[in-house]
């Protein structure tokens, strides 16, 4: 799959360039053109407006500026998003196999590359007590792809996990990939909650 440039800066003199790894989208990177000018490229896997910090220095002076990038990913060749994402990492083998101990539709899911560290990956739980029993929120990458059917799923034993989810949805929250938070109330005193991402048609 070819690689699109996506911005090009040039200056007078030779400077060297830097963005924050965190802010840019899948699939995308930073390149140094060692001539006072450098560019984004890449083929993005994840729609969304991202806002960047780039960074610029001659080795005496530093300056910044904050934009907007704006992407919006379609399927190429009839494949599907996630198949566009596979190719783009170099991801060998099917949805249901394992990189780096993560399968690979939740690393996709959850808005990560073949490289993102699992432990920056997965989604992340919370706990409360009150006087209603014990709350817990569930936080995670949602991205957009309408073909991603994540739902939240309770136990209190980790044994019956119940027939219907306390949560589902498709990729992206109202078109606007991000963070999703779900908040359970247990009807006990212990909760566990796990997240099921599935790849529909």
């Amino acid at each position: 799959m070819p690689s699109l440039p996506l911005i090009v800066i040039l200056t007078p003199q030779v400077c060297f360039f830097a963005v924050n790894s965190n802010d840019l989208p899948s699939g995308i990177t930073l390149t140094q053109n060692g001539d006072g000018s450098a560019q984004l490229s890449g083929t993005p896997t994840e729609s969304g407006t991202f806002e960047i910090m780039l960074t610029v220095t001659d080795g005496d002076y530093v300056t910044w500026q904050i934009f907007d990038l704006e992407i919006e990913v379609q399927p190429t060749d009839g494949q599907s998003l996630y198949a566009n994402w596979a190719a783009s990492n170099a991801i060998v083998g099917d949805a249901t196999d394992v990189t780096d101990g993560v399968v690979n539709l939740v690393r996709y899911a959850l808005g990560g590359t073949k490289s993102t560290p699992a432990a920056d990956l997965l989604p992340q739980m919370q706990a409360s007590l009150s006087p209603d029993g014990l709350g817990l929120q569930l936080s995670f990458h949602r991205i957009d792809d309408p073909s991603i059917l994540y739902a939240v799923w309770l136990s209190t034993d980790l044994n019956d996990w119940g027939t219907e989810p306390v949560w589902q949805g498709h990729g992206a929250n109202n078109g606007i990939p991000g963070i999703q938070e779900v908040q359970v109330q247990t009807p006990g005193p212990r909760g566990f909650l796990r997240l099921q991402v599935t790849l529909q048609d």
